[in-house]
């Protein structure tokens, strides 16, 4: 499969209401020249409990914090990796090895699946902007986490993503499918899966499937199902739950165990728990316990 096939010639230059004056929102760089990549400005970018957002960019006046700018994500597709820039500048490089899928959330959103067991591969170019302490809340939250979350820009052209995803996508699969015995069942690709699967949390029009998991979740007399995908993690659902009850930070929640009794929960460790010893059918009871 020919990158050309993929990727445009041309950077987009068209007009674009985003604070980035020479690309846009977005750019790719054609495969034949030094540099080949595809940029796309985000908005927000979260791994575990770390989160930036682009309108956290806001220099202090007088402030020693070196350049700030809104995160980016750039695609070097020769290279079969990707490079996520933080708000000062900080770099994560991702090597696609690192990675066991991709999946569209919504058709500005999604998520870089992290492979356990290859996340050492990541590595990290953390300037004079970020302090020791910082430095070390990034790398231990990004060891915690199951996958990388990114929205991008609202001018950050959605063919595009769909351009860069398709790829990434291809290869994570050809690079599994390769290591796969002769024999055995070859997993369904993630685009036709996930990719190509856009949740919508406020309609019920959805797709059931096993990479979906179900929360059913008690409050006061009230009883609500949610469908989360199924790498969705604690702080995410809690969230989740709190915007839609119109909550204070949750502290705990609890469920049951196999006697009845009720077990409190308050991260991400014992949320696994919960959920691989007393989920049925990917859906788990959950109550609030604040």
């Amino acid at each position: 499969m020919e990158d050309d096939f993929f990727f445009m010639n041309t950077p987009n230059t068209s007009q674009s209401s985003s604070p980035f004056p020479t690309f846009g929102a977005s750019y790719i760089r054609n495969w034949q020249v030094e540099g080949a990549c595809a940029q796309l400005n985000l908005t927000k970018i979260q791994f575990n409990e770390f989160k930036e957002h682009a309108d956290d960019c806001i220099k202090p006046p007088n402030s020693t914090i070196g350049k700030c700018a809104p995160p980016k994500f750039r695609y070097r597709y020769l290279k079969e990796s990707i490079v996520l820039y933080l708000l000062y500048n900080g770099q994560l490089f991702i090597p696609l090895e690192a990675l066991s899928g991709i999946q569209k959330v919504k058709s500005r959103e999604i998520k870089l699946i992290l492979k356990e067991g290859e996340k050492g591969l990541i590595e990290y170019k953390l300037n004079n902007s970020y302090s020791n302490g910082k430095k070390l809340v990034i790398k231990e939250n990004l060891r915690e986490a199951q996958f990388i979350f990114l929205r991008f820009h609202k001018d950050v052209s959605t063919k595009e993503i769909d351009i860069v995803g398709l790829h990434i996508d291809y290869l994570i699969n050809k690079k599994t499918n390769s290591r796969i015995p002769e024999g055995e069942i070859v997993p369904r690709s993630s685009w036709g899966s996930s990719w190509g699967l856009i949740h919508n949390d406020m309609n019920e029009s959805f797709i059931k499937s096993n990479n979906e998991m179900v929360i059913k979740f008690h409050i006061n007399d009230e009883i609500r199902i949610f469908l989360f995908d199924g790498h969705s993690q604690y702080q995410e659902i809690k969230e989740y739950i709190e915007k839609v009850f119109c909550l204070a930070t949750i502290q705990k929640l609890k469920y049951k165990d196999d006697d009845g009794e009720f077990i409190i929960m308050s991260s991400q460790e014992e949320f696994n728990t919960a959920f691989t010893l007393y989920s049925k059918s990917n859906k788990l009871e959950i109550w609030y316990a604040n």
